[in-house]
């Protein structure tokens, strides 16, 4: 177990969640040895139900039959707006007992171009807590976590199969980035689904993504978010209906994340000057079709309303984990927003 060599505060945050929760779990076996999160002394706390109270006590509790403890809290922002919270909050972190190391988790978004461009939320409300922590690097650390390139994704995806147990075979694994994009949490929910119909007795196989991933509700997505995009808020509604039938609020949403991502990425590649499908498609990592569909949706936005669109998605997903909003009244407000947008233009 390490002495004070690893940094004793590390600040993790960003949209890849199977990436942070690698890094923690090997945080926590560097510092707890062999049990990791499983030792006594690793504490998982959320800031949604466990207060500053709550944290400090843990943060203050000497080790149980060992050396050292591993605290995390898991976004903590929402509660630390006033600058006397963050002062108190910067003031545990530098009372830390020797014995403790904290991780701060908080999931991120972030916005690939544009004037609000980088982290939504560090750049933001979290923006002190980075000074801090560029301040005090000797103890500190800062790990985001972003997407990985799309062009990268079929090998995390082998190779994170490998790490839960599996095998992907490549062509497999090309054709599930294909629907997922370069999102991981949808990927490693995909290849679990994956690995559990092949029960570990063979490879998965690009049949085996053609027949449970090729779905993924992309038809049903693509009908209700092109049923916004014309204004159309009574059937985009229908459809959400149906799609909240089929699955749970948080992997819907990322299915519209997804799509609107690809919007974006394809709207600054029109105005950088390209207007091939085929290149588009392998700029983007899609298939020619898919890269046509892109290009005639992403003509009723502008580069400008994409960017508050991806903004207010980010903005719905956090109403929907921190628990402001209940998730379908969310998801229908999202929608409904959606059409009102080319309601007004039109």
């Amino acid at each position: 177990m390490t002495q004070m060599t690893e940094p004793q505060i590390h600040l993790v945050y960003g949209e890849d969640l199977p990436g942070m929760q690698a890094y923690l779990e090997a945080l926590a076996h560097r510092i707890l040895g062999e049990q990791g999160m499983g030792d006594f002394n690793f504490v998982r706390l959320d800031a949604q139900t466990d207060d500053e109270e709550r944290l400090y006590a843990e943060c203050m509790t000497l080790p149980f039959f060992g050396v050292q403890r591993l605290v995390v809290y898991s976004n903590p922002l929402q509660r630390l707006r006033s600058s006397q919270a963050q002062k108190r909050f910067l003031a545990l972190l530098e009372s830390l007992p020797g014995s403790t190391y904290l991780v701060i988790w908080i999931e991120d978004h972030l916005i690939p171009s544009g004037k609000d461009k980088g982290w939504s939320t560090m750049k933001s409300i979290g923006k002190w807590l980075l000074e801090w922590v560029h301040k005090n690097n000797a103890r500190a650390v800062e790990k985001p976590f972003p997407f990985p390139p799309l062009a990268q994704m079929p090998t995390w995806i082998v190779q994170h199969a490998r790490a839960l147990g599996g095998v992907v075979t490549i062509g497999a694994a090309r054709l599930l980035a294909n629907y997922v994009g370069n999102d991981t949490h949808l990927a490693h929910q995909e290849i679990l689904k994956l690995l559990t119909y092949v029960d570990d007795r063979r490879p998965v196989s690009e049949d085996d993504v053609l027949l449970l991933s090729a779905p993924i509700g992309q038809a049903n997505v693509f009908e209700m978010t092109n049923a916004a995009a014309q204004g159309n808020v009574k059937q985009a509604l229908q459809q959400l209906e149906i799609l909240l039938g089929e699955q749970d609020p948080i992997g819907l949403l990322a299915l519209i994340v997804r799509e609107f991502r690809l919007l974006l990425l394809t709207r600054e590649l029109i105005e950088a000057g390209e207007r091939d499908a085929q290149v588009i498609g392998e700029r983007l990592r899609v298939q020619d079709f898919i890269a046509q569909r892109l290009i005639e949706r992403v003509r009723r936005y502008t580069l400008a309303e994409l960017e508050a669109i991806y903004q207010r998605l980010f903005e719905t997903d956090l109403a929907i984990k921190s628990g402001n909003l209940e998730p379908r009244l969310a998801m229908e407000q999202l929608v409904v927003g959606l059409a009102r947008l080319q309601g007004v233009r039109s």
